[in-house]
């Protein structure tokens, strides 16, 4: 037996030297093809730090990719502690940070959620209760690292009011905060009803940053009765001054509305 382990022993240490022959730049942009998703949820960052284990070289190979450490898809039922998040961006460096907020209880596929059009379950849970609440989510758009790219996804569409909310009330004066430097902003809402406002200034739109790329996926508009909603998304033509890129994903009825 120990004849067999000097053996893996001599074979790992011959692999680990041609390892080496390779240029760091390289190695990390084999590693960055491995990882080709813009945002690691925990099974890819746990991946890449067991890649990370392998050896010093690799390791070193994958701090100099900043691209690695620059996408975070973090659920907020599971949300790991403010500083550890952080810390990841960290090893990024200056390269653009992308940040992912997944509600898994609120996810299309989950029972809970499981309901007819109109009934309460599709609607948001309210304070202490709505992941959106949570005070790392809070922190981190108020007090994190900078951001270029946000997406919240599973939210119903009186989450965002909330959580624009509870920015508001955290924000420190004349201090740029991680939600006023988002450039790319990606909504996933999930099948709710369409809470429209009267007053344009209320819109749920009028509340985004001046983002130039706006991803959005619109729920169903449906009212108790399960027939189609005639409300629609309304906003001033001044909050999308900024915007350059819109992509939008919903229903043939849903996009006939948006452009009438």
């Amino acid at each position: 037996m120990s004849d067999l382990a000097k053996q893996v022993q001599r074979r790992r240490t011959r692999l680990s030297h041609h390892a080496c022959r390779i240029p760091l730049e390289v190695l990390g942009g084999i590693f960055f093809m491995v990882f080709p998703r813009s945002t690691l949820g925990r099974h890819g960052r746990k991946a890449l730090v067991d890649l990370c284990l392998v050896c010093k070289y690799w390791r070193r190979a994958a701090l100099l990719k900043r691209e690695l450490w620059s996408g975070l898809r973090v659920g907020t039922d599971y949300l790991e502690p403010y500083d550890k998040i952080v810390a990841w961006f960290e090893r990024a460096g200056s390269h653009p940070k992308r940040l992912k907020l997944v509600d898994r209880f609120c996810a299309p596929n989950y029972e809970q959620w499981n309901y007819g059009p109109g009934d309460v379950g599709y609607d948001c849970l309210g304070e202490g209760y709505c992941q959106l609440y949570h005070p790392t989510v809070i922190k981190l758009l108020t007090e994190g690292p900078l951001l270029e790219s946000l997406g919240l996804i599973g939210a119903s569409t009186q989450c965002l009011p909330h959580l624009l909310k509870s920015l508001r009330s955290s924000k420190k004066k004349s201090f740029v905060t991680p939600w006023d430097s988002i450039r790319s902003l990606e909504l996933e809402f999930r099948g709710s009803l369409w809470h429209q406002h009267t007053s344009l200034d209320e819109s749920i739109f009028s509340l985004l940053p001046p983002v130039a790329e706006l991803h959005l996926y619109l729920p169903p508009w449906l009212d108790a009765q399960g027939e189609d909603s005639t409300n629609t998304p309304t906003c001033r033509y001044t909050t999308f001054l900024s915007l350059h890129t819109l992509r939008l994903w919903t229903s043939a009825a849903t996009g006939t509305r948006i452009t009438s």
